[in-house]
């Protein structure tokens, strides 16, 4: 039996938004590998370089939209949800929002290299 290609078994997470679907971009390895070492302190990483790892383009395409800011936000958590866990948890995420526990670490991780700068 061949392999189906990866996409056709994962595909791009499409956030769905008035009406219209964003497909968040795929995430490289270099940015793969930029998350998970500012996850372990060992690099800096602002949300504005999250938030464009994360949504890529569909981040300008639905401001363009109008859609809500909470709702491109909610779209980011999922994204990030999407790449650390899986389809499952982004869809958990996406439905429920984010988990307090998991908000406060990232905003550390955050804030950690906003005081390096």
């Amino acid at each position: 039996m061949a392999l189906r290609p990866y996409e056709e078994i994962v595909g791009p997470l499409v956030i769905p938004a008035r009406g219209k679907e964003y497909p968040l971009p795929t995430i490289s390895l270099q940015d793969g590998l930029r998350m998970h070492t500012a996850a372990h302190g060992g690099a800096d990483l602002s949300l504005e370089d999250l938030t464009v790892i994360i949504l890529g383009d569909a981040r300008q395409q639905m401001l363009d939209d109008g859609v809500p800011l909470a709702v491109i936000d909610r779209a980011l958590w999922a994204g990030i949800a999407d790449y650390q866990q899986g389809r499952e948890a982004a869809e958990q995420v996406w439905e429920n929002g984010v988990p307090k526990a998991v908000l406060e670490e990232l905003t550390k991780i955050l804030n950690q290299g906003s005081r390096n700068e």
